[in-house]
C-alpha cells in the first residue's frame, strides 16, 4: 500500500502489471538503506554495549554495502552524505533509551484479512514494554509528512499495527520516528479499534485493486523509478528536473 500511496502509476507497473525494471539507486535512498541496517546492527548488541560509538561503528560497518561510490557525484558529496547519516545516528542514540527490550528486528510478517487479503510488510524494530506489551518503531531518514493526530489514518501504521498484534501480540504503541529532524509522532491505539481497522484496510485494498485508472505523482523520486522510462509523467518531471 505504501507504494500505491506514493505513486498509484508505480503501482499499476510493479504490482497489476507484474513489471520489473531496474532501480537507479539515489543517495538518499541508499543512505537511509544504511542508517537502517546500522540501527539494526546496533540493537542487536547487548545492552550494556549499545551507545552513539557503538552506532557509528555498526553504520561504518554497513556503509559500503548499501552506499556504492557511483552513488554520490564524488567523494566530497560522499563525505557530505555520510556526515549527516553518522548525525542521525549519533542524534539518536544519545536522546534514546538504549536498554529497551528488543524482540524484533527488520522483522518481516504477514498476516490475514478479511475477504482472503494477506498483507505483509516489515517493521523496523518492535520493543517489549515492562508491562509485556509491544511497542513498534519505524525510522524515517526524510522529513515529516504526516502530523501526529494523523498516524492513526496512515496505511503503514495500521498494517505494522495489524501484522504485530496478529503475530506477536498486544501493541501498546507505533511510533515514527524522524531521525534527520528528531522530531517522532506516535500513536497508541485502543484494542476495541482493531477490527474497524481490520476492515478499513480490506476496503482500501479492495478498491486499490477495483480501480480503473492508475495516476502518477512526478517529482523527484521520478529520478530513480524503474519506470521513469516508459511514463510519460515521468518523462516530464525528469526533463524540468534537468
Amino acid at each position: 500500500m505504501k507504494r500505491f500511496t506514493d505513486c498509484e502509476r508505480r503501482f499499476w507497473f510493479q504490482d497489476v502489471m507484474g513489471m520489473r525494471g531496474k532501480e537507479e539507486p539515489s543517495p538518499a535512498l541508499s543512505v537511509g538503506n544504511a542508517v537502517h541496517a546500522a540501527l539494526a546492527r546496533g540493537f542487536r548488541l547487548r545492552p550494556s554495549e549499545r551507545g552513539a560509538d557503538s552506532f557509528e561503528e555498526a553504520l561504518r560497518a554497513v556503509w559500503r554495502s548499501h552506499c556504492k561510490p557511483g552513488v554520490f557525484g564524488g567523494e566530497i558529496d560522499e563525505k557530505e552524505w555520510g556526515e549527516k547519516a553518522i548525525a542521525m545516528i549519533r542524534n539518536y542514540a544519545d536522546r534514546t533509551d538504549l536498554t529497551v527490550e528488543v524482540v524484533g528486528l527488520e522483522s518481516s510478517l504477514k498476516a490475514p484479512l478479511p475477504g482472503d487479503w494477506t498483507i505483509g510488510g516489515r517493521i523496523d524494530r518492535i520493543d517489549r514494554n515492562h508491562d509485556g506489551t509491544l511497542a513498534i518503531r519505524d525510522y524515517k531518514t526524510g522529513k515529516r509528512r504526516i502530523e501526529e493526530e494523523d498516524l492513526r489514518r496512515d496505511p503503514a501504521a495500521q498494517i505494522y499495527l495489524l501484522l504485530a498484534d496478529t503475530k506477536l501480540g498486544l501493541v501498546d504503541e507505533v511510533r515514527f520516528i524522524y531521525l534527520a529532524t528528531g522530531e517522532e509522532i506516535s500513536w497508541r491505539p485502543e484494542r476495541e479499534d482493531l477490527p474497524h481497522i481490520a476492515e478499513v484496510v480490506t476496503a482500501e485494498l479492495d478498491g486499490i485493486w477495483q480501480r480503473r485508472n492508475y495516476e502518477a505523482n512526478p517529482g523527484r523520486q521520478c529520478s530513480w523509478c524503474p519506470f521513469a522510462s516508459i511514463c510519460h509523467d515521468g518523462w516530464a518531471a525528469l526533463d524540468e528536473a534537468a
